[in-house]
């Protein structure tokens, strides 16, 4: 089983142009989805597409890397719990319960995660790209925990 930070486990980055580069594609990111942007929501709708984890790791993973490398669902659901838990979500009116499975018009708006009729949770890439890079940020010192 692979331990440590995630920054040990997987990332390239170096120097504070690479960090700062990392914190603005988070910021950016995240604030396309608060703000409902047509970027995401009508020219990019399956970056918001309410999934479960597996499939979008599934759906992401590099595939010319060795699975065990592979982060695992439940290390990106931890990250994604810490960063945009439920709560938060709702806060910020990014929570989607019920979201639609399998429809072909995506629902109006974007969400950072939902759950399901059924109770499972779902959530999208942008919420597990900005999960992952926020906490990249934090084990760098670049970001309060929980932010």
């Amino acid at each position: 089983r692979l331990g440590g930070k995630l920054r040990q486990r997987c990332c390239f980055l170096e120097g504070a142009e690479d960090w700062d580069c990392l914190a603005e594609l988070v910021d950016t990111l995240q604030g396309a989805v608060v703000d409902d942007r047509e970027i995401l929501t009508k020219c990019n709708p399956k970056f918001v597409d309410l999934k479960k984890l597996p499939e979008i790791l599934d759906e992401y993973a590099d595939s010319t890397r060795r699975s065990a490398d592979h982060l695992k669902a439940r290390d990106v659901r931890a990250m994604l719990d810490g960063h945009y838990s439920a709560e938060r979500c709702v806060e910020l009116k990014k929570y989607d319960e019920f979201p639609v499975d399998g429809a072909a018009m995506p629902r109006k708006g974007a969400y950072l995660r939902g759950t399901t009729k059924g109770g499972m949770h779902v959530f999208n890439i942008a919420a597990v790209t900005c999960a992952i890079g926020q906490q990249l940020l934090v084990e760098e010192g670049r970001l309060a925990a929980g932010h």
